[in-house]
């Protein structure tokens, strides 16, 4: 039996920070990188934590991610810009971006930055909710690569395209929307894998585009992805579509290599950034009561099942994320021999190991 390692949060950033910097990112850089992929962890969203950094490690040897890149603005007004990522490492763009957006809200109510030719950024519920801080509403987007078939497809039509929708509240943890528009993150895979499960009926394709609930069916790269609610999920990911990639003028559709499959080719992604200063409507206090109020009563709501209640886009996530602050972060021994296995190959010295055996009693928090 397989065991689990526990390793605090700031032991964890100030590794991977380590690592990013053993492959030629430059302090900064690794820095913010690494602090987006463990604020995902600490959320739960395994699908895109540590798990991905062997891929973006991949990318980086392969020269398909440009690391110390400098982004630039190419078209701005008092409350919009444009940035070109220039081939950058996507998370560290998104935190320019945010940043940007954010200033321009404070200034003129609101901010709008569109991006393209940056990378995968994540999960967007991180950048929804730094958008949104504690005083605005955070909306951003991304486009990728195609994996998400059409309705009556079998190909690869479109990126899942995700999207987060975050709005503070007063006495409750941020309601964040984080989702994309496929039944499932293609990063799951690896935890149905892990988990020994099957995927839900009508999630996947295999890569012969016929209906398949084995995740071991074919390379995880090769599945192809279900929209959630058929035409409504593939109706939202056009327009996120549209929204990012056509918006900024980047890559959309077939335009995109695959991330995995393509490791000698860049992956040319656009993302969406808004923040809205509450302020400019009404009262932020009144606003994030109300907000409150709106949660109390979700809570209240009649359910089905006895010891169940109703929950808020982004209660599970802030529930495990405090866990996760005071007790570690749980990480399978796969992912951690991989993640020392990759600061061994890329010279990175390491006096003691931040991984400890965690306790049999402590299980991973996955959000599957």
């Amino acid at each position: 039996m397989n065991e689990n390692y526990v390793v605090t949060v700031d032991a964890l950033a100030d590794f991977c920070t380590k690592l990013f910097q053993a492959y030629g990112a430059n302090y900064e850089k690794a820095k913010d990188f690494s602090e987006s992929l463990v604020k995902t962890e600490l959320r739960g969203i395994k699908s895109h934590g540590v798990v991905r950094i062997k891929n973006y490690i991949d990318r980086m040897k392969a020269g398909t991610i440009t690391l110390n890149s400098s982004s630039k603005i190419i078209k701005e007004t008092p409350t919009t810009a444009l940035i070109d990522g220039n081939n950058g490492l996507g998370m560290v763009i998104s935190k320019e971006a945010v940043r940007l957006a954010r200033r321009k809200a404070e200034e003129s109510g609101v901010g709008i930055v569109s991006v393209r030719n940056s990378n995968h950024f994540g999960a967007a519920g991180i950048w929804g909710e730094e958008l949104a801080g504690n005083n605005m509403i955070g909306i951003c987007a991304t486009n990728s690569e195609p994996i998400v078939s059409a309705p009556v497809g079998k190909t690869r039509a479109l990126g899942s395209n995700p999207f987060s929708i975050a709005v503070p509240a007063n006495k409750y943890p941020t309601v964040n929307l984080d989702i994309s528009n496929g039944v499932m993150a293609l990063g799951k895979i690896y935890e149905y894998r892990r988990l020994g499960k099957e995927f839900p009926e009508g999630s996947w394709l295999d890569k012969e585009g016929t209906p398949t609930t084995n995740p071991h069916a074919n390379e995880v790269a090769e599945f192809i992805m279900r929209p959630f609610g058929m035409h409504k999920g593939f109706g939202i990911t056009v327009m996120m579509e549209i929204l990012t990639a056509i918006l900024a003028d980047g890559a959309f559709g077939p335009e995109i290599p695959s991330v995995y499959r393509d490791i000698d080719k860049p992956n040319p992604i656009s993302h969406f950034f808004m923040a809205i200063k509450i302020e400019c409507f009404r009262d932020l206090h009144d606003f994030t009561s109300k907000v409150d109020t709106l949660i109390e009563y979700l809570h209240s709501l009649p359910v089905q099942e006895e010891g169940k209640r109703v929950l808020y886009p982004g209660e599970i996530e802030a529930k495990v994320s405090e866990q996760n602050d005071k007790n570690g972060i749980i990480l399978s021994e796969e992912v951690v021999k991989e993640l020392l296995d990759m600061a061994n190959l890329g010279g990175m010295e390491i006096s003691d190991s931040p991984f400890e055996v965690a306790p049999n009693n402590i299980v991973i928090n996955s959000q599957i």
